[in-house]
């Protein structure tokens, strides 16, 4: 998987094994990237199905090079559950411009 600086991607998370989205409660996929995370909750799902949004504000602050996905829970006091799921990397791409562009 890639995303490019300064883009607003969006990542797809299908759960396997019968597992659902409503079994896991609160969720937030997080991008991490040396000490910058980014925590987002899940704009659309289904059953086992999710999409993630970024904005272009959140992928500009990524730096070139590897990055780790992780999906994580939320118990109802706010604080991540030990039900973490593998870390999966992902490539930061390069963009021609280092600020946001905004396009009309």
């Amino acid at each position: 998987m890639e995303i490019i600086r300064g883009t607003t991607p969006q990542i797809e998370v299908i759960l396997e094994n019968g597992t659902t989205f409503d079994s896991l409660g609160k969720v937030i996929l997080r991008i991490k990237q040396g000490t910058l995370s980014i925590d987002k909750e899940p704009y659309s799902k289904d059953a086992n199905f999710a999409l993630f949004k970024y904005t272009q504000e959140e992928t500009i602050k990524l730096q070139e090079g590897k990055a780790e996905v992780q999906l994580v829970g939320i118990n109802e006091n706010g604080e991540e559950t030990v039900s973490k799921t593998y870390c999966y990397e992902i490539q930061i791409l390069k963009s021609l411009w280092n600020k946001v562009i905004h396009n009309e």
